[in-house]
């Protein structure tokens, strides 16, 4: 959806307060992170850093950057609606960039930081840079949980006045139920019985669960929020332990196109490692042992990029 459509599309009669939300909504829903910046040289964050973004042009791959001046403020203008770029102090030769937008004219002001709220907004999460409260600057105002709830039940954003979260929390305490689980891992492995069943069988039941049932990674429009839409989940339906024995990490093609990459979960277990390779913009998901996965990798060219990360490591606070 254009952006233009996107303005077409607005309710009309509600208030400047409730277009900026869906506006910062909407706008969510189209864009990805560019991996050549985040896992580029030097050189290539420069160049991307420094070029401009053409709103109306094909390109969907952003930085924060080019999703606060070239694409939000510019939106919220054209709506009638306040809004610049502010950043903090930092010897970081690509500082970050924030929005600060009014819909009252100047009277109160709010802090965004869209870019953050990418893959939440795409996998129908509460939003948590959208009018929160923050340290970075003074002065600004803040939506509460309440508010937001209201307005995006009005805009249709929650499902019947539930956000995905809380979706998750849902069948969290199935999840942690080993009883009600235990005859469907039988029914995988119809030659073991109760006993037999040690916690690996457990875990992998749950991520082949999620892999198919739970997570709709078809909605996430990039590579990285795709991955931080997978370590959302697993932080909300796994228990620390579980945690701990998922690994991720980045494959890249032959041609080390940073622009086409895909995810492999590492699921670490005493009969071997189990190996799940996910991409962005589809449901499919694909299983292997070390060995196949080898095979795979050798056959497609493609190679690991950086280090595995640990899905312990927590998402980024101010």
């Amino acid at each position: 959806m254009k952006v233009e459509e996107i303005l077409r599309k607005a309710p009309k009669g509600i208030s400047k307060e409730l277009l900026m939300r869906y506006l910062y909504l909407e706008l969510g829903k189209i864009y990805r992170r560019d991996t050549r910046f985040f896992y580029g040289t030097d050189e290539e964050k420069e160049r991307i850093y420094n070029s401009s973004f053409d709103i109306n042009g094909e390109n969907i791959d952003i930085i924060c950057k080019s999703i606060g001046r070239d694409i939000y403020v510019k939106v919220f203008e054209q709506a009638g609606i306040k809004a610049k770029c502010v950043n903090k102090p930092t010897n970081s030769p690509f500082p970050h960039i924030d929005i600060i937008a009014s819909p009252d004219n100047g009277k109160n002001w709010y802090y965004m930081n869209p870019m953050d709220d990418l893959y939440r907004i795409q996998g129908g999460l509460k939003t948590q840079r959208y009018g929160s409260r923050t340290s970075k600057y003074d002065g600004l105002a803040y939506y509460t949980d309440e508010q937001l709830r209201e307005m995006d039940n009005e805009l249709g954003y929650t499902f019947k006045g539930m956000y995905m979260d809380e979706f998750f929390e849902a069948i969290k305490g199935e999840f942690m139920n080993k009883a009600k689980i235990k005859p469907h891992i039988l029914e995988v492995h119809p030659n073991l019985t109760y006993k037999e069943l040690n916690k690996d069988y457990y875990l992998e039941y749950k991520i082949d669960f999620i892999m198919q049932h739970v997570a709709d990674f078809q909605r996430m429009q990039g590579y990285i929020e795709l991955k931080k839409y997978q370590r959302e989940i697993f932080g909300r339906l796994l228990n620390q332990t579980e945690r701990r024995k998922i690994k991720v990490h980045n494959l890249c093609n032959s041609q080390n196109d940073k622009s086409n990459m895909k995810s492999v979960i590492e699921l670490r277990l005493e009969k071997g490692n189990v190996y799940y390779i996910t991409e962005k913009g589809t449901k499919e998901f694909k299983k292997f042992t070390a060995e196949q996965l080898i095979q795979y990798m050798e056959s497609q060219e493609w190679h690991f990029v950086r280090e595995k990360r640990n899905l312990e490591q927590p998402e980024e606070r101010e």
